[in-house]
C-alpha cells in the first residue's frame, strides 16, 4: 500500500484571518495501492509560539464513515496540546478522503499579528515500501497568518414603558438593553454596565 497526503489547504484561500474569525483546514489523502491500507491514521500538529493561546475547535468532519477523531467542537488546540489525530481504519486501493477542521483562533494578549504553521501526516500499519520508509509523500504543511482581533459592539436601549403611571409604592421602570457584535471577530469576556442616576432626592 502507499498512503499519501495529497493536499492540505486553508479556507479562506488567502491563509489570512483575524483572531476570532473562523478558518477551515482541509486535509486530503489517498491510498495509491495496489493493496488496501490498514490501520490508517491522520494527524496534524500545530507550531504555536510561546504565549499563543491556540485555537478553539468549531467542528471536525472526516469524510470516512466510522472514523473517529481526538478532538470535537469546543476542544482546545494549544501550545500544551498542539496535535489532533483521526483513526480512519482501512483505505481500499485508490480510495480518497479528507478531514475538515474548522477552528477559531483565540484572542492573545497584546492583540498582535501572529503566524501558525502546521504539518499534516498520514500513516498506515501496512507496509508502504519493502525497503522501509513511506515513499516520501505522507506529509503536507501550511501556514495561517492571524491578524489582530477586531470587534464592533453595538448597544441599544429602549424605554419599554413610557410614560410611566404613578402608583404609590408600586411604580416600575422597564428598560430593555440589546447588545450585538457585528464582528468580524468573535467576542469574549463582553461586559454590559448599566448605571442609573435618579433625580436629586429620589432613589
Amino acid at each position: 500500500a502507499d498512503v499519501q497526503m495529497t493536499r492540505k489547504r486553508i479556507e479562506p484561500s488567502t491563509n489570512l484571518i483575524k483572531a476570532g474569525e473562523r478558518a477551515t483546514y482541509v486535509l486530503e489523502f489517498k491510498n495509491n495501492g495496489p493493496s488496501s491500507a490498514l490501520g490508517v491514521t491522520v494527524d496534524d500538529s500545530f507550531s504555536f509560539a510561546p504565549g499563543d493561546t491556540g485555537f478553539t475547535v468549531v467542528s471536525i468532519t472526516p469524510s470516512k464513515a466510522g472514523a473517529t477523531c481526538s478532538v470535537a467542537a469546543g476542544s482546545q488546540i494549544t501550545l500544551a496540546a498542539p496535535t489532533f489525530s483521526c483513526n480512519l481504519g482501512t483505505l481500499a486501493n485508490l480510495e480518497e478522503g479528507s478531514v475538515s477542521l474548522v477552528v477559531r483562533p483565540n484572542f492573545k494578549a497584546g492583540n498582535a499579528q501572529r503566524s501558525v504553521s502546521n504539518n499534516a501526516h498520514i500513516a498506515t500499519s501496512s507496509v508502504e515500501n519493502p525497503a522501509g520508509g513511506d515513499n516520501g509523500n505522507n506529509r503536507q504543511a501550511a501556514t495561517l497568518t492571524i491578524d489582530p482581533a477586531a470587534l464592533n459592539l453595538l448597544v441599544n436601549k429602549t424605554d419599554v414603558r413610557d410614560p410611566v403611571g404613578f402608583l404609590l409604592g408600586n411604580t416600575f421602570l422597564d428598560y430593555r438593553v440589546a447588545v450585538s457584535n457585528v464582528g468580524p471577530s468573535y467576542g469574549t469576556g463582553v461586559i454590559i454596565t448599566e448605571t442609573m442616576t435618579p433625580p436629586a432626592g429620589k432613589k
